[in-house]
């Protein structure tokens, strides 16, 4: 194999003058910076389409896809499954592996008369869900809670006649969701995002619950850097992979998810 040759002087001069420009180039001057300066400023900080239009937000995501929480774009695949959901008046919501509470306050707010539950691992993170549902005025509506094991989840749904769970459990779902530990999941409404860790996770639930639940598998589509839509006169001098950048929700594969509706409740 080759030997690669060092830098030039005149290339390290080059990336020293470069790393020096940006070190002193205030964040929101930056590309970067001005796209996330301009989102927040032309949305007024609320979520600006999708289900959770309207929702105040804070100035931060627990990890990354914060420009697309706050267009309303944030896994727009499951739009249609959230609507579905919300129109069919779950009295339970759960929400598992909750962030900085994107959908536990946005459902909060859609379904004020639902019991609400978050349940998020990150002690950050749940400061976030606080700090979100003072906002929105669903501090006194969401139980915020740390770790759930298939105990407490059950413990959460049980005596629900029609519950919703969300989850998001970065490989867990292989135990989370599954019936015989956790029976109450037989007559919910489930969206879980499924990880590729998992082999053979997506037939290994629909073997679950094919028999309760009607099922739909979900997939990830592209996002298009023409559908950021602010548009000013820097905007259109930046390099297209800088609105790009925008909508990245930061996903190395094709990610998927299940949308279970219990047939018992249809």
């Amino acid at each position: 194999m080759p030997i690669a040759s060092p830098p030039s002087p005149i290339s390290r001069l080059r990336k020293n003058i470069w790393g020096g420009l940006r070190r002193i180039t205030p964040m929101r001057l930056r590309p970067t910076g001005y796209i996330t300066h301009l989102t927040y400023t032309r949305t007024g900080s609320n979520v600006h389409s999708g289900p959770f239009v309207g929702m105040k937000y804070i100035r931060d995501s627990w990890f990354g896809s914060y420009i697309p929480k706050l267009l309303g774009v944030y896994e727009r695949e499951l739009h249609h499954a959230l609507e579905s959901a919300i129109a069919r008046n779950p009295d339970v919501v759960v929400d598992v592996g909750a962030a900085e509470g994107y959908y536990s306050v946005g459902l909060c707010r859609r379904l004020p008369h639902a019991k609400h539950i978050a349940f998020e691992m990150g002690q950050e993170a749940r400061a976030m869900i606080a700090d979100l549902s003072q906002l929105n005025g669903c501090q006194d509506k969401i139980d915020i809670r740390a770790e759930c094991d298939p105990v407490q989840l059950e413990s959460a749904l049980a005596g629900s006649e029609n519950p919703l769970t969300i989850i998001d459990v970065e490989g867990y779902e292989k135990v989370l969701v599954d019936p015989a530990n956790v029976p109450s999941l037989r007559k919910a409404m489930i969206l879980v995002e499924l990880h590729t860790r998992v082999p053979r996770i997506a037939e290994m639930l629909y073997e679950r619950f094919e028999q309760t639940h009607r099922i739909e598998r979900i997939w990830t589509e592209d996002r298009s850097p023409s559908e950021y839509p602010f548009d000013t006169r820097l905007i259109r001098l930046l390099p297209v992979r800088h609105r790009a950048w925008a909508l990245d929700e930061l996903r190395t594969v094709k990610m998927s998810w299940l949308w279970m509706v219990s047939r018992a409740n249809q």
